[in-house]
């Protein structure tokens, strides 16, 4: 069926009996964001069971924004109708995706920005970080990361990172960085995570970061016990993190209190001047 684009959304009330889920997947279809929305870069890898690809057409952004909703969402805000999670970033981004070849589902997503055709990053709500967004270099930032969890597997996260590489390659970029999230918003186990990490050599405080105000958790003002609990607190670490770290990167500055999605982030950066060579024979291309 043929999407009326001349329908004007004041006239589409809530209230009259429409579902919600299906009013705000009508706006997205026909806002004027999306209606032009084409990605920066094409890329296209297949390995036998999984395709990775960036995002080209309206369906597979709605399918992105509904597997980022389950994963992101769903369980703290259960009772919500609208079931998609879409913010004013999607727009502007690529969004890289893994496609089932069996099912043809997407069961996978990575949000992709770049310097190259962008002036601002999410990050920089949550930190400010002018020292190093001024540094003269192409960068990428990564959010919104997502796998569906039957396909939670090293195949999955190989293609996803090849599939990084290939981009970063691609725009001659010399950093990669965004926001790791941790599931928890207590202050306590913030500073002791942080400070576990800090034993571990994780933690850089070169270009000056640190959470923006609005974000800030004051952990310099807290006191807790020299990591008595360090063997609880490092299960709190996600395999996403503990990538991040084989492959070179390091954390910076405190981590930033996220409320919407309830939990702490810690912003990560990873120079491929610092990569592992492990990672750089694995995932990128000579």
């Amino acid at each position: 069926m043929k999407m009326d684009f001349s329908l004007e959304l004041p006239e589409l009330h809530i209230g009259q009996g429409w579902n919600t889920n299906f009013i705000q997947e009508l706006e997205i279809r026909i806002s004027p964001r999306f209606l032009a929305y084409k990605p920066n870069l094409e890329i296209n890898i297949e390995t036998s069971n999984y395709r990775l690809k960036t995002a080209t057409s309206m369906a597979e952004l709605l399918a992105v924004f509904k597997l980022r909703y389950d994963n992101f969402l769903a369980k703290s805000d259960a009772n919500r109708e609208i079931k998609y999670d879409v913010d004013e970033y999607d727009h502007l981004c690529d969004h890289l995706i893994i496609q089932d070849k069996t099912s043809e589902e997407i069961v996978g997503t990575y949000r992709i920005f770049c310097s190259k055709f962008i002036t601002s990053f999410y990050s920089q709500d949550e930190f400010e970080m002018s020292e190093f967004i001024s540094q003269d270099c192409e960068k990428i930032e990564l959010g919104r990361a997502c796998i569906e969890v039957h396909h939670r597997n090293g195949n999955v996260i190989d293609l996803l990172w090849k599939g990084i590489m290939n981009y970063m390659q691609r725009t001659n970029s010399r950093y990669l960085f965004g926001c790791t999230s941790v599931y928890f918003t207590e202050p306590e186990k913030a500073l002791s995570l942080y400070r576990l990490m800090e034993q571990k050599g994780w933690i850089s405080q070169e270009f000056n970061i640190k959470p923006t105000l609005k974000h800030n958790m004051n952990l310099e003002s807290l006191t807790c016990n020299e990591l008595d609990n360090s063997v609880a607190i490092k299960d709190y670490i996600p395999p996403l993190l503990k990538s991040y770290i084989t492959a070179g990167a390091k954390i910076h500055g405190y981590p930033a209190l996220d409320r919407e999605l309830e939990c702490v982030d810690f912003l990560t950066i990873l120079d491929i001047f610092e990569m592992s060579s492990m990672f750089k024979r694995r995932y990128m291309r000579s």
